[in-house]
């Protein structure tokens, strides 16, 4: 059922030109270990947390909503947010504008949240096999491995 609302969503998205805007959030640790996530729903790889920003919010502000939500993740007072960049995903005819950014000082309050199946912390040079594309791609731009790419 939840595939069909899917695939009813995709069609209308496209019928309609619809847009969307997220924010993902690559939570980099003081030992230089990134969190991901796997959800309970969609694909079972690893990925950055985030979500949709809401109406009336900012990019800054939905990426630090989704990762409270998702994983309890909240910046110390000496913690940062940059832009990493704004990445467009394109699905169908679904247009998606997802704001990535980096985060370093923070902790984890715990949070049981119905989406999230499993939160880890991995080293960079030895990511599992079933890391997300997008995913990869984010902790490689941001390492300085890869040039940033604006397509998700």
């Amino acid at each position: 059922m939840i595939n069909l609302l899917g695939h009813i969503r995709t069609f209308l998205f496209a019928l309609f030109r619809l847009r969307t805007l997220g924010a993902s959030v690559l939570a980099v640790d003081d030992g230089g270990k990134v969190l991901l996530i796997r959800q309970t729903y969609g694909t079972a790889t690893w990925k950055l947390p985030g979500g949709g920003v809401k109406r009336r919010e900012s990019f800054v502000q939905g990426a630090l909503r989704e990762a409270r939500e998702e994983v309890g993740l909240e910046l110390t007072p000496s913690g940062r947010l940059v832009l990493l960049g704004v990445y467009t995903k394109r699905t169908g005819g679904w247009i998606d504008h997802v704001a990535v950014f980096i985060a370093t000082g923070w902790t984890l309050e715990p949070n049981h949240s119905w989406e999230i199946k499993e939160v880890a912390t991995f080293d960079p040079d030895a990511l599992p096999d079933d890391v997300g594309g997008a995913t990869r791609r984010r902790i490689e731009e941001y390492r300085g491995l890869k040039p940033v790419d604006f397509d998700w």
